[in-house]
């Protein structure tokens, strides 16, 4: 007499994730980056598993994320500018972007030392990405009212998630790093100025370190550019204040 499992006859067992070896993970992740519909919650899914068991494919892995936050910025202004002919952001993309968001926390909550110096730049790698791809929409507010543009892009949840994530990483690496904000220096040199209402949250966030960062940084540019041999064009960088200011 057969032994009764519990389940039904035509119930099927659920797959488990270790029942997948690392290589498969890989090739099915390479291979849907082929395919169209990419973002499904399943494709999702294995991106994160991947993550967690192939730690050598963070970067790419990281990647596909912010392309993914990407296109759900991308949906969320369709509809506020073409309502009924743009859906917006569909379930599917929104449980895979909290699904993103609690592994990452996860991640931290883990092995925040480790973790917290990918997330953070990739955080605010992928926020200034998206805001210079964005600044020709008609909707998103100009740069010079940075007040309503902060304003504009914390009410997108996509982007609000990634701020949370730099945020997260800055707590736990600006004990003993206080130069973890330097990616966010960076950023705004290059992305500038779509990306200030990104320096102007995380200044009031950590007022004392961004500020102390920022002067550093503005005396290290004003010094090697009037004292030193370094052209303004070749490796230091400036935005139009610093450069009127040093000129002044």
């Amino acid at each position: 007499m057969p032994v009764s499992t519990g389940m039904p006859a035509n119930a099927k067992p659920q797959q488990s994730s270790k029942q997948h070896g690392a290589l498969q993970m890989v090739h099915w992740f390479v291979a849907s980056c082929y395919t169209s519909g990419s973002f499904t919650e399943e494709r999702v899914q294995s991106s994160v598993m991947l993550l967690r068991r192939v730690p050598a494919s963070r970067h790419a892995v990281l990647h596909r994320f912010s392309a993914l936050f990407e296109e759900a910025v991308r949906l969320h202004l369709d509809h506020m500018e073409y309502q009924a002919s743009a859906q917006g952001i569909s379930p599917e993309i929104a449980g895979s972007l909290e699904l993103v968001i609690k592994t990452l926390m996860s991640l931290l909550q883990e092995n925040g030392k480790a973790w917290a110096p990918i997330l953070c730049k990739w955080s605010v790698d992928s926020l200034g990405e998206i805001s210079s791809c964005c600044k020709q929409r008609q909707v998103v507010p100009s740069p010079t009212d940075l007040d309503s543009l902060l304003q504009f892009w914390l009410n997108l949840i996509p982007m609000r998630m990634l701020l949370d994530t730099y945020r997260a990483c800055i707590k736990i690496l600006i004990v003993d790093n206080p130069g973890c904000v330097d990616t966010l220096l960076t950023s705004s040199c290059q992305h500038s100025p779509y990306f200030d209402w990104v320096v102007a949250d995380v200044g009031a966030a950590f007022p004392h370190i961004v500020a102390q960062r920022i002067l550093y940084s503005g005396f290290d540019k004003f010094c090697a550019l009037r004292f030193g041999n370094i052209e303004p064009s070749a490796s230091v960088s400036m935005n139009e204040n610093e450069q009127s200011v040093l000129s002044s």
